[in-house]
C-alpha cells in the first residue's frame, strides 16, 4: 500500500491539485487571490490539435513526477485527460528547465503567471471571476481562435512572421521567445 493509506483517487487527486498550487504559487502572496481560476484551469479538460499533443503529454507527465516526489501512486490510476491547468504548470515547467533555467531555482510559478497574463486572465481574482468570460478566453485559446499575432493566446507579439494561429503552441513559444528574449 502507498503512503496514502488507501484514502483513495479523490484524496490522491486533491494532494496532486495543491501539488500543481504550490508550484504556481511561488512566494507571492499576491497569487492566492486566485482559487477559483485555478480550480477552473484543473477542472477544464485540455484539448489539443496536432503536434500540441506533446504539450498533453507533458501535462500529464506531471503525475508521474507528483507520485515520485510523493510516494502517492493512486494519482497513475486517476482516468482524467489531461487539463488545462497540467498543460500550463507543464509548460511553464519545461521552458524554465530546459530553456530559461537557473540551477536550484525553479522559476515555474513566473512563467505561468507570464502566460495568464498573456491570456488576460488576471483581472479575474477570486472576488471579480466571471465564469462565462473565463471560459470563453480559454475555449478561444483551446480552439485556437487566436489573432494572427498570438493575441488571444499565451504568446503574442509585437512583430509577428508567421500565423501564430496556424502554429503549434511550442513553435509560437519560440517566436514569442525570439522576440522578447532575444533568442
Amino acid at each position: 500500500m502507498n503512503e496514502n493509506h488507501g484514502w483513495g483517487i479523490d484524496y490522491s487527486v486533491r494532494q496532486y491539485s495543491q501539488f500543481l498550487i504550490n508550484k504556481i504559487h511561488g512566494y507571492e502572496p499576491a497569487y492566492m487571490d486566485y482559487s477559483r481560476l485555478i480550480l477552473y484551469l484543473f477542472d477544464k479538460p485540455y484539448k489539443f490539435f496536432g503536434s500540441d499533443e506533446d504539450r498533453y503529454r507533458d501535462g500529464i507527465a506531471l503525475r508521474h513526477s507528483y507520485a515520485q516526489a510523493s510516494g502517492d501512486m493512486n494519482i497513475l490510476e486517476w482516468d482524467a485527460g489531461c487539463t488545462v491547468l497540467e498543460m500550463l504548470v507543464a509548460l511553464a515547467n519545461r521552458l524554465d528547465s530546459d530553456i530559461m533555467g537557473r540551477p536550484d531555482i525553479d522559476d515555474t510559478f513566473y512563467w505561468f503567471w507570464i502566460f495568464i497574463d498573456n491570456l488576460r486572465l488576471r483581472k479575474y481574482t477570486d472576488d471579480r471571476f466571471d465564469d462565462y468570460k473565463v471560459n470563453r478566453i480559454i475555449e478561444d485559446f483551446l480552439n485556437k481562435d487566436i489573432m494572427y499575432d498570438g493575441d488571444g493566446g499565451l504568446f503574442p507579439l509585437k512583430n509577428p512572421m508567421r500565423d501564430q494561429s496556424e502554429l503549434p503552441v511550442w513553435m509560437q513559444l519560440s517566436d514569442y521567445l525570439r522576440e522578447n528574449y532575444n533568442f
